[in-house]
């Protein structure tokens, strides 16, 4: 966003150079090819031209207009600009009084329509020059709120994701004591993932991007560790394929939808619950689909629950707006969640 209004700041400057300078060259070649003065007299003469309109343009364009182009001073706005017009076109008819080749005397005469002519063109510039503000002060406003919405979205963003840590830990370590409450020997084992788990968590995800092979790893890990509380690992089923783990993307993105099929289709306690997740990759894109069964007894709502989805559902429009889709269908047997998400290849 910064480079953008730097870049556009740039573009301006540019302009207004490149305008005087071809306003220059074209004064001095006009005189000076129709002989009507010497090259020196004629670039002197275009010199003092350009000073003068420049000086009224940026009088009016960093001074008149920041100052007095409002309710509470707008008529001493329109009286310093009576003043320019007349002082502006006094000096004009001087200038060219004092440059005037002697060849051509009908120059140095100014009739009434000669001092309207060049008084015309000094109003014209002074409207260029407050069209030229109020046009930059439009896009400097619109800068401005375009930056205050990206930090205001950044800090949503920010504090969404230290959402996602105290909620995914609160489920693991409930994971963890049921394994430790059964005696189960896989405790260790899910101490070790838990922990491998944990330095994702600390090290990568305070990044705003990372290389989706961590990401999967990740995901792997927290899925070895809810298949340790399984006594048929085979009703999960996952597809990954890992034909760009150099891609970036931001990190938890699919961990909320995995724990929710977890917890929903209640497989840790139905024999006949089962979860498919699949994560493929091409074309600068990422297609995540998660389906659980839903048991035919239902539950009663947890109540502490609820983060995950809503969530990641906010955490995907600040990151990927306009770039990713997400469908979620509730059938009478199953959850589908699709998401596809449009990145940048390295």
């Amino acid at each position: 966003m910064i480079r953008i209004a730097y870049n556009r700041l740039y573009i301006n400057k540019g302009l207004q150079v490149a305008g005087w300078l071809i306003y220059f060259i074209l004064n001095v070649n006009f005189f000076y090819s129709f002989g009507i003065l010497p090259l020196y007299t004629s670039i002197l003469r275009s010199l003092l031209l350009v000073l003068l309109f420049s000086g009224i343009f940026y009088i009016n364009y960093l001074v008149l207009i920041p100052r007095f182009l409002n309710r509470k001073w707008m008529w001493l706005y329109f009286v310093l600009l009576l003043v320019i017009i007349i002082a502006g076109t006094f000096i004009r008819l001087r200038i060219e009084k004092v440059f005037v080749n002697e060849n051509f005397p009908e120059l140095a005469r100014i009739p009434v329509q000669r001092i309207g002519f060049v008084a015309g063109t000094i109003v014209v510039l002074l409207l260029l020059s407050t069209a030229y503000r109020l046009m930059a002060d439009h896009f400097s406003a619109q800068d401005q709120k375009r930056e205050m919405m990206k930090e205001k979205a950044d800090a949503e963003l920010k504090f969404l994701k230290t959402q996602i840590n105290p909620h995914f830990l609160f489920n693991t370590l409930n994971n963890l004591y049921a394994l430790a409450y059964s005696g189960s020997e896989n405790t260790a084992p899910g101490i070790m993932a838990l922990s491998q788990m944990m330095r994702y968590l600390l090290y990568e995800t305070g990044q705003e991007v990372v290389r989706l092979k961590k990401e999967l790893d990740f995901v792997l890990n927290y899925i070895e560790l809810e298949k340790l509380r399984l006594e048929n690992s085979d009703s999960i089923r996952i597809d990954f394929d890992e034909d760009h783990p150099e891609m970036m993307i931001a990190p938890l993105i699919f961990i909320p939808f995995i724990e929710n099929s977890f917890k929903h289709s209640r497989i840790i306690d139905d024999a006949e619950a089962w979860i498919e997740i699949s994560i493929k990759t091409g074309s600068g894109k990422i297609l995540f689909k998660c389906s659980n069964s839903i048991p035919q007894k239902q539950v009663k709502k947890d109540t502490n629950g609820g983060v995950g989805l809503e969530n990641i559902t906010k955490r995907l429009q600040l990151i990927y707006p306009g770039r990713h889709s997400i469908r979620m269908t509730n059938e009478s047997n199953k959850f589908n969640v699709e998401l596809e998400i449009t990145i940048d290849e390295i």
